[in-house]
């Protein structure tokens, strides 16, 4: 997948902390930003990590075609274990359905890629979360921006350099605050 160094040991960081939510139990984690930039590339970056580090099934699901209801349903059905659609044609197409469907494990991590993840009624869905700051957004998107990183977020990872990405704590409680 061609990572750049500086890149790869931020999302090894990342992708631990990731790991670490809900240890033993099914866990899901918001990959969310305020312009849908680089959420479902992210999670394909971990994803390609996590199949040479990690212990734990990782998953993604993409959001961009999905309603929040949609959203809310498929985190209930992977917390209790029935197989999930992550891909939209599985949801929509029976050919779709075989190549598009995960049985999640008793520990697997669950990464939800997509915009505006962080407000209600979809925060309430994660465990914990990641925002991911491009420095792309709108005005609107701006204002968001600032109360993910402020108040919501678990994480963010400030990838306005992608080559040299940041990563810091958000505001959230995270694993070692006892929120999960």
């Amino acid at each position: 997948m061609g990572f750049v160094p500086v890149r790869q040991l931020v999302l090894v960081d990342l992708l631990s902390m990731v790991l670490g939510v809900r240890p033993g139990e099914r866990a899901v984690v918001a990959v969310d930003t305020a312009d849908e930039a680089g959420t479902a590339h992210l999670c394909a970056e971990l994803s390609a990590l996590a199949e040479h580090v990690a212990g734990r099934p990782l998953s993604t699901l993409s959001t961009r075609t999905l309603e929040h209801p949609q959203v809310a349903g498929l985190v209930h059905r992977f917390r209790s274990g029935t197989p999930i659609a992550t891909e939209p044609q599985a949801l929509t197409t029976p050919e779709g359905a075989a190549c598009g469907v995960q049985h999640p494990g008793c520990d697997a991590v669950l990464l939800v890629a997509g915009a505006f993840l962080l407000r209600p009624p979809l925060v309430a869905q994660w465990d914990a979360s990641v925002y991911v700051d491009s420095g792309t957004a709108s005005c609107s998107g701006g204002m968001y921006r600032e109360r993910a990183r402020e108040h919501l977020a678990t994480w963010v990872l400030d990838q306005r350099r992608r080559e040299a990405p940041t990563l810091t704590y958000g505001a959230s409680p995270g694993p070692d605050e006892g929120r999960v």
